[in-house]
């Protein structure tokens, strides 16, 4: 896929979290990134790109791949396209996490899983650590030493519980003594020399478009793309190289979950109640927020009716001093290309009450005006 910039690559060892649905490989994740950067819920299929980011231990870091469970009703439309990026994740793993839910049984679907693993471990060498979650007291962590969960031929499950971070540290522990012996070395992350850092969050309603640009222009699809609103949930972050004028640059781009008005709000997910008096589309609109107000230079908003649960982002924008750029995809509008510059720019102020003051026009799906 073209795109004019490279990937910003660390070269960190990578550690991915594979298992069933709703046996929290996200919840780990996060404790383990010490931030909550993936969407946690109590249904199965919350997650369903692959979640990453880099968790620091004694000085150093490695790489976390969080992957999605495809095995439930919520993800069946989107099965084919978790699986692939499990496998993908699964290709660059030097450790594989396979996490298990203490509080519940073996499931036929893990001894499938665990069966999977093998085979790609006898081939790649990968070594495979069986993690019991949720084991919150010293009856569940008993539990994982009986026969069910030695069948699985993983050997002794790792206990800990993301709730309350319960074994977690022993769990690093043992991942970095593992990468050690394979050679692997965890290091710390240092900027490019010289690249001016830039953030840019792409903000807009659900199923304008917004992940299949943001793919472009990674040049990766790196996040699920459907004709189906809201099939993103989160936001997703990728750091890149991009040069231009002799100046080079270390771009950040964002790509979250569409939002709209409150009273719009519908679906399972965003209906439902998890721990506090939060609904999950507030605390998935907290998530996005926290993007647009973490020191954002550019903001892509593709319909100026977009709003916050509670503030608007071009509001939020022009509170921090940081620039709009509204996007359109103009294969869409017929009358668009009959327009001069000073026209479609009159019509970006109009729709962001004229606080935007950068216009972009383009077609993410072919990649066009992507150096624009």
């Amino acid at each position: 896929m073209a795109t004019p910039a490279e990937q910003k690559d660390y070269k960190l060892p990578v550690v991915v979290l594979v298992g069933r649905a709703n046996v929290g490989k996200s919840s780990l994740f996060n404790r383990m990134l010490e931030e909550k950067k993936a969407l946690v819920s109590d249904i199965a299929g919350t997650t369903r790109t692959n979640n990453e980011g880099d968790s620091l231990w004694r000085g150093t870091y490695i790489h976390m791949i969080d992957t999605g469970g495809p095995d439930n009703k919520e993800n069946e439309p989107f099965a084919k396209d978790i699986i692939a990026q499990a496998k993908a994740a699964i290709s660059q793993a030097d450790i594989i996490l396979f996490v298990g839910d203490a509080e519940a049984v073996i499931l036929p679907q893990e001894h499938e899983l665990a069966r999977q693993l093998h085979r790609v471990a006898s081939k790649s060498k990968t070594p495979i650590i069986l993690v019991a979650n949720k084991c919150d007291n010293q009856k569940l962590e008993a539990n994982t030493r009986d026969h069910e969960w030695l069948s699985l031929g993983l050997g002794n499950a790792q206990c800990v519980s993301a709730s309350n971070g319960r074994g977690v540290g022993d769990l690093l522990e043992l991942i970095y003594a593992q990468l050690k012996k394979q050679r692997k070395t965890p290091k710390g992350k240092r900027p490019t020399a010289n690249a001016i850092p830039i953030s840019v969050c792409l903000l807009g309603k659900p199923n304008v478009g917004k992940s299949s640009l943001f793919n472009k222009l990674i040049g990766e699809e790196k996040v699920i793309v459907s004709d189906i609103a809201h099939t993103t949930r989160e936001p997703f972050d990728t750091e890149l190289i991009y040069e231009q004028d002799n100046k080079k640059y270390q771009m950040t781009f964002v790509d979250t979950a569409g939002i709209r008005r409150k009273a719009r709000v519908s679906g399972v997910l965003e209906l439902a109640m998890p721990a506090g008096n939060a609904t999950l589309a507030d605390y998935r609109q907290k998530l996005i927020t926290n993007w647009a107000q973490r020191g954002t230079d550019g903001v892509e908003a593709e319909d100026g009716a977009v709003m916050e649960r509670e503030r608007r982002p071009e509001d939020i924008a022009a509170e921090r001093e940081r620039k709009i750029a509204l996007l359109c995809d103009v294969s869409g509008l017929k009358r668009w290309s009959g327009l001069n510059i000073a026209d479609q720019n009159v019509i970006a102020q109009r729709w962001l009450n004229g606080k935007a003051s950068v216009f972009a026009g383009g077609n993410d799906f072919c990649g066009s005006r992507l150096n624009r």
